[in-house]
């Protein structure tokens, strides 16, 4: 006898598998039948807001890309698109025609009332290659889950690359952790400019952490060589604590530049973010100012700006400072920067611990180093003032011999029974003020006062200065403040 065995179909379970939905129209029509898993409006096209709803009603990630005919397109929403709540990779890419620069133009110029380009719930999500404009609120917008990747996107320009078309609060608004915004290749490179409020890319908010954000340009044009000012910073990092701006790794450098405020600012409690690597109020090539309002600045503590590793220091020009302290921060380090062709290089207007070490500061119009109140601060017996990096001394120095080593000699007058570093710069000429700058950096040495607060010191450092040339030199304690820099005395041969 034979049997059948029935097996109830609900023992398999259906498999999610993610879906291509393949835009081909730029009309704003809803899809038909959400969850079915066809792009499908009344007219039977696939509009991108039925695609973005197909993509949210089903599970898994699913990919979204265009063929709207070839060539440069635009599609102007009537009111703002739906949230992605569900992973969705939007790849503008797809578009046939496309060979490097954005094809499809999302628009808000016809959207009703206060909405974002795009809004980003879902987390693991790519936006590429699309041109974000004109809308009411940012760009886009992320919050909720991270892990999302921003690449290759215009965001508040027009398609050519060349035109404002501002967003009107902020071009990339991140409010989630461990986003990716542009990368190391050309291909990933976003353009973000032209836009309101706060500025270009805001990260806001404490759970805004370990973002990464390489390789864009910020402020200007689509060459890098054009500014299209944000309004405000090219980069605000507010109360968004240990994010990446650059890097060293080749390909990692932003260009930040031509912005009406800071090209970028960190400020609240945003501890522990890294800079490095960029290009700040410059072209693409380093070479031309293309100035922001200021440089960077920060108010937070523990920000590195630069570092010790090759490619980590940044290029700064063109500011009402290179470098602002301001508002107490403090424990903030700055080290092995170039900032030049600025109103003043580096300035710290209160806070302590603020290290500024191994920089190359030169051909600024005010000083090199600024410890408020403005103007050289004159040294004081045993270092007992107070006010930014506690006003610590500078060397005092009284000869500078060039060989195949450069000597130079000089007393530092500080806290008694201190240990400090001091660093030693040549100059082709000093700062019109008679101290600073420092273009070269020559080396290090660790000196002890004694308890009379008296150091005498003889140091042999291993790079060459040229005679005629002069040499500076800074003073930093053991709690990271550093001194302004000394007075400059001429180079003479043996």
């Amino acid at each position: 006898m034979a049997y059948r065995i029935l097996i109830p179909f609900c023992l398999f379970p259906l498999i999610a598998v993610a879906a291509t939905f393949t835009v081909n129209s730029t009309d704003d029509l809803d899809d038909l039948q959400l969850g079915d898993g066809i792009c499908m409006t009344s007219t039977g096209t696939c509009s991108l807001r039925a695609a973005i709803q197909e993509a949210n009603a089903l599970p898994d990630s699913d990919t979204i890309t265009f063929a709207i005919g070839s060539g440069a397109v635009t599609i102007s929403p009537a009111s703002g698109l739906p949230t992605i709540t569900d992973p969705v990779i939007i790849d503008g890419t797809t578009q046939p025609g496309y060979a490097g620069a954005p094809l499809i133009e999302l628009s808000g110029a016809n959207a009703n009332g206060t909405t974002d380009g795009l809004t980003i719930t879902a987390g693991e999500s790519s936006v590429l290659g699309l041109v974000v404009n004109n809308w009411s609120g940012a760009g886009i917008g992320i919050s909720g889950y991270g892990g999302n990747i921003i690449q290759g996107n215009y965001v508040g320009i027009d398609l050519t690359g060349t035109v404002a078309k501002a967003n009107a609060h902020n071009g990339i608004l991140i409010q989630s952790p461990n986003n990716l915004i542009g990368g190391t290749t050309v291909a990933a490179r976003n353009v973000i400019s032209g836009n309101l409020n706060l500025g270009g890319l805001v990260i806001d908010g404490t759970s805004a952490t370990g973002n990464t954000v390489q390789g864009n340009f910020i402020g200007t044009d689509a060459s890098g060589t054009v500014a299209i000012a944000n309004f405000g910073r090219g980069i605000a990092v507010k109360n968004a604590p240990r994010n990446l701006i650059g890097g060293t790794a080749l390909g990692a450098r932003n260009l930040i530049s031509g912005n009406h405020a800071s090209g970028i600012r960190v400020f609240g409690s945003a501890d522990g973010n890294v800079i490095q690597g960029n290009y700040v109020g410059t072209d693409v090539t380093g070479q031309f100012v293309v100035a922001n309002s200021r440089g960077i600045q920060t108010r937070s503590n523990n920000t590195l700006i630069g570092g010790p590793e090759p490619g980590a220091g940044n290029l700064i020009k063109g500011g009402i400072d290179g470098i602002l302290i301001y508002d107490g921060g403090s424990s903030n380090i700055a080290q092995g920067n170039t900032i030049t062709k600025n109103d003043m290089g580096v300035q710290v207007d209160t806070g302590t611990g603020n290290a500024i070490l191994e920089n190359s500061i030169y051909g600024n119009r005010g000083l090199a180093i600024e410890l408020d109140p403005l103007g050289v601060t004159p040294n004081d017996p045993c270092d007992g003032d107070t006010g930014a990096n506690n006003l610590q001394n500078y060397p005092v120095l009284n000869a500078a011999v060039a060989g195949s080593t450069t000597t130079v000699t000089g007393t530092l007058n500080s806290t008694p029974s201190t240990s400090f570093k001091l660093e030693f710069f040549s100059n082709p000429a000093c700062n019109p003020s008679g101290y600073g700058g420092g273009r070269t950096f020559l080396g290090q040495l660790a000196v002890t006062t004694d308890s009379t607060c008296h150091a005498s010191f003889t140091a042999t450092l291993p790079a060459p200065s040229a005679p005629g040339h002069v040499v500076t030199a800074t003073a930093t304690d053991p709690g990271g403040n550093t001194s302004e820099f000394s007075a400059c005395v001429i180079v003479t041969s043996h």
